[in-house]
């Protein structure tokens, strides 16, 4: 799944609650976001597991896993 949430608007943590809540990532999936450099992401939910976290400019792109998967 690729999230490319609007940069300034703080919509990531929202969107990947919904994402797990709502079960939308098979087993083995990955979750790709891009966002601004600067963003202060302190939480994510805890099912899933960060894998990366690079800077390319200024995008950061992350990418997690699902870490248990329901």
């Amino acid at each position: 799944m690729f999230i490319d949430p609007p940069y300034g608007r703080d919509l990531l943590a929202p969107v990947l609650e919904r994402v797990v809540d709502n079960h939308w990532l098979a087993p083995g999936a990955f979750v790709v976001a891009e966002l601004e450099k600067d963003l202060n992401l302190k939480t994510w939910p805890v099912s899933l597991e960060l894998e990366t976290d690079r800077l390319y400019g200024q995008t950061r792109i992350l990418v997690w896993t699902l870490s248990n998967p329901t």
